[in-house]
């Protein structure tokens, strides 16, 4: 999974390149915003939005429940493996 900003360095689109990276090479993407919509994101093929500004725990709550959603969808994935790479993403060694 690929955390985005809308508004990227040299004028690029962070819409742009969701689409990329989306389309092209199947990764998921979560997007974070003050200048887009969650529809404008989803539309580009982002699997979740936060508009900023957010607080640091409500990004971690928004990944962890997209990280839950990915492995449900997963059936090799257990509840165990769930947690562990939740803790993960959460850590500073994950962030």
């Amino acid at each position: 999974m690929r955390l985005i900003d809308v508004w990227l360095a040299h004028g690029s689109n962070g819409l742009t390149a969701v689409r990329h990276l989306t389309d092209r090479n199947g990764i998921p993407v979560f997007v974070c915003s003050g200048h887009a919509s969650a529809q404008d994101a989803r539309t580009a093929g982002a699997i979740a939005f936060r508009k900023k500004s957010f607080r640091l725990s409500d990004l971690e709550c928004a990944f962890a429940m997209v990280m839950e959603a990915e492995a449900l969808a997963d059936p090799t994935v257990t509840g165990v493996k769930v947690k562990l790479l939740a803790a993960h993403a959460l850590s500073p060694a994950g962030r």
